[in-house]
This record gives structure tokens, C-alpha cells and sequence, in this order.
């Protein structure tokens, strides 16, 4: 089974009820997929079942420092691939980067493309016209200072992300001590 690294804001943070409703007002207005907010700091993680998953991301997080997770959102941006078609920038913080780069150490998957940190606000294929009008929409629900959207990540989902967006889900939670 398939299964991705999920940073998530805090369920009780400003950020997250912030993200949330911009998610649910966007999937409603585009008729998109809803999802919960995150930004995915890895991913494939292969394995039989959810428990080995979540035992191979608990030995990983050992890696990491502690306190958490950054991710600071800098800017609205769209993009070309179905999960990435409307998205929020978010800055390669320190402990941002040092969390991806031990994930592809520990994975050993050094050779993937760059590591991209984002928080997605849609996924689907959008026409040129479609995804500009879409993009104009979302930048009207965004708050003025994006900096409310960035979160300290206290845990990593384990999410099994296999099939549609509407199968997928989470297998376990490990905390970042």
C-alpha cells in the first residue's frame, strides 16, 4: 500500500479553521474535491498495512528535531498537476527542509524531483480560462495577510493515498517530540 507524509495545522489553531473553510468555500465553488488541509512533506511510503506504515514513520520521526514542523505560507500560486492545481506556496524553513531531506534519506529516495512544500487549496485538470477564473476566486477568499494560514505541524498523518481522494485515509498519527 501507498501512504503520504501529512503535515496538518493543529485542529484547535487559527490557521486550521482558517484553511479549512477556505477548502470547503473553494470545493464549493468549484465543485472539487473537499480534503483536509495539510501540506505533504513525503511521500511514497510503501508498506503491508497501516501498522507497519505507522511503525516505519514512528522510527523516522526519531530523526527529526523536536518542536514541530513549520510551515509558512508565502504565496497563492497555480500549477499543472491534478493535485497541485491551486496551491499555497509555502517557504523551505529550516525545519520544513531537514524533515523532507531525513524522509528521503530514511526512505531512500534521494533521486525524486525536488521537494515543492505547499499546502493545496484545489485539486483537478482546469482549462487555462477555468484555473485563471478559479485563481481569481480563491485569491478574494484569502485573507490579506497570508502569514495566518502558516502553521507549526505537531504530528505527522500517515495517510493511505491510494485511489480516489475519497478513499483515502488516515492510518495514524505520530507526534514530532
Amino acid at each position: 500500500m501507498k501512504y503520504s507524509l501529512w503535515l496538518c495545522p493543529p485542529e484547535s489553531s487559527p490557521s486550521f479553521v482558517l484553511l479549512d473553510s477556505l477548502l470547503s468555500d473553494v470545493s464549493k465553488s468549484l465543485l472539487t474535491e473537499r480534503f483536509v488541509p495539510h501540506a505533504t512533506l513525503f511521500s511514497p511510503v510503501l508498506a503491508d498495512n497501516d501498522e507497519d506504515a505507522v511503525d516505519q514513520v514512528r522510527k523516522y520521526a526519531k530523526t527529526l528535531a523536536p518542536g514541530g514542523i513549520h510551515v509558512d505560507i508565502a504565496a497563492l500560486k497555480t500549477g499543472s498537476k491534478y493535485y497541485q492545481c491551486i496551491l499555497l506556496e509555502a517557504i523551505n524553513s529550516d525545519s520544513l527542509l531537514a524533515a523532507n531531506n531525513a524522509a528521503r534519506e530514511y526512505w531512500n529516495a534521494q533521486s525524486q524531483p525536488l521537494f515543492n512544500p505547499h499546502v493545496s487549496v484545489a485539486y483537478g485538470q482546469l482549462a487555462s480560462e477555468e484555473l485563471n477564473n478559479a485563481e481569481t476566486l480563491v485569491r478574494s477568499m484569502l485573507p490579506n495577510d497570508l502569514q495566518q494560514l502558516s502553521f507549526v505541524a505537531k504530528e505527522i498523518r500517515i495517510v493511505m493515498t491510494v485511489g480516489p481522494c475519497s478513499q483515502w485515509y488516515i492510518a495514524g498519527r505520530v507526534p514530532i517530540d
